[in-house]
């Protein structure tokens, strides 16, 4: 008997070490898949930027600065706020020669943005928070403003901005 208590007391031992070690695997592999998906949502860049490249008559520039020919202050403001997988409202209204303030606020839980691919704007925008950006000089037309984390436009989270 003193010759099979080592041997169980080994297998015992490494069951909890082929557990512990498989505990570890899955701990490792789900704090990865958080990290991908944060890195994801977060990917864009957490003040208000003017990515890509704007429309060629509109200026675009942050709330916080104002740019060369850009009046101090906007003549309008106009606010989207963005639940998860919402926005309201979903329709716009601006003059083009006027200089009019674009905000998103996040009442969300997660990340989201609001984004004019014509305009080449991208206001990201934390729970909790609000981002803002002045845009002047905006051509006539329609233009579509969406999420673009993943899925949220799918979902809804979708508007339109009309310029006159």
């Amino acid at each position: 008997m003193t010759t099979t208590e080592p041997r169980d007391r080994r297998a015992e031992q490494g069951s909890v070490i082929a557990v512990f070690r498989g505990g570890l695997v899955c701990a490792a592999t789900v704090t990865l898949a958080v990290l991908m998906v944060v890195s994801g949502c977060a990917s864009a860049q957490p003040a208000a930027t003017a990515s890509a490249q704007p429309a060629a008559a509109a200026s675009v520039a942050p709330a916080a600065s104002v740019a060369p020919g850009m009046s101090a202050r906007p003549s309008a403001s106009l606010l989207v706020i963005a639940r998860d997988l919402s926005y309201t409202p979903r329709e716009l209204t601006a003059d083009s020669d006027s200089t009019f303030r674009l905000a998103i606020q996040n009442q969300g839980r997660i990340v989201h943005n609001l984004t004019i691919d014509q305009l080449g704007v991208q206001l990201v925008v934390v729970p909790g928070q609000t981002q803002s950006i002045d845009l002047t000089d905006v051509p006539p037309g329609t233009y579509t403003y969406y999420c673009s984390v993943s899925g949220h436009r799918q979902a809804g989270m979708f508007g339109t901005l009309t310029v006159k």
